[in-house]
């Protein structure tokens, strides 16, 4: 029984990376037309299950993970239909394939100004993926930088402000995922909280870290896994983003039922696809990003 079990599993996976690999051959589509028209752009990419985020503002861009491999030529087509030639910044949340694993292309094909990761090498199980990526950014003379909690840099007119983790020292489970690099980035009145893969262990942490974390978009922590309700009545956030495909839908219905509970208009990427927030310092406009 047990190894009809490793022999299921061992079976979905492999459908699981076909699945991937058929779809991050799709159409990649962006309307530039309605999306130039504003100042602060926030892009969330479908990459299946994974995340990867770009961002925009006054001419500036900063790329936040690139999926898994075989998405990084999805990633890289849609960069280009934004008409980026050129990355200020390069943030990789944490090691995990699914988020690490596209970045050797974009480093490979597009300058870049400055890297931050949470370490300079992984020893997790996919390490190759990540160690690949870092070894091809030192190859074009870039360091990876672990960026300090508190810390700010600007991104055109928009401020970026590191607040997690907290403590990069390892969690006692899934550390990972609980060292991810969060991201609050302000254009204005706009603001958008980007998590990673952070999961209830440091979204404990932030709220007692006592740096603001309300904001009017959230990207969802892990795909919606291992979430803290309480931390996201925190965050108050008008539109919540749930990155990850179909094999992860069950695993974030909690989540998700609580935030449509409590009023967040909710976007799924592995219904919507690609997914834009739109800010012109006072509002925001969400729409799929091919519309």
């Amino acid at each position: 029984m047990k190894k009809f079990g490793m022999v299921f599993l061992a079976f979905s996976a492999m459908l699981s990376l076909l699945w991937h690999w058929l779809h991050s051959a799709a159409i990649v589509r962006v309307n530039t037309a309605q999306w130039s028209k504003y100042p602060f752009q926030v892009h969330f990419i479908d990459v299946g299950h994974g995340d990867s985020i770009l961002l925009i503002c006054e001419g500036q861009a900063m790329l936040i993970d690139a999926g898994m491999p075989f998405w990084s030529k999805t990633v890289r087509k849609y960069l280009r239909l934004c008409g980026i030639e050129s990355l200020d910044y390069l943030v990789c949340t944490h090691e995990h394939w699914d988020h690490a694993g596209g970045l050797r292309g974009i480093v490979e094909e597009f300058p870049v100004g400055r890297i931050y990761a949470p370490v300079r090498r992984a020893e997790c199980v996919a390490k190759g993926y990540f160690n690949g990526f870092a070894e091809a950014a030192e190859a074009k003379g870039l360091q990876l930088e672990r960026p300090e909690l508190g810390s700010v840099w600007q991104l055109g007119g928009a401020e970026v402000k590191v607040v997690g983790p907290v403590d990069y020292t390892p969690a006692p489970s899934h550390v990972e995922n609980n060292h991810s690099i969060v991201l609050r980035v302000t254009y204005g009145d706009n603001s958008v909280l980007l998590l990673g893969d952070s999961e209830k262990y440091a979204h404990e942490a932030m709220l007692k870290s006592g740096l603001e974390l309300k904001s009017d978009v959230v990207k969802v922590g892990h795909h919606g896994i291992r979430q803290d309700k309480e931390f996201y009545e925190a965050v108050a956030a008008k539109y919540a983003i749930v990155p990850g495909a179909n094999m992860s839908k069950s695993r974030s219905a909690d989540i998700e039922k609580y935030l449509r509970g409590a009023g967040t208009e909710l976007w799924l990427i592995r219904e919507a696809g690609s997914v834009v927030c739109a800010g012109d310092g006072y509002e925001w406009t969400v729409s799929k990003s091919g519309e």
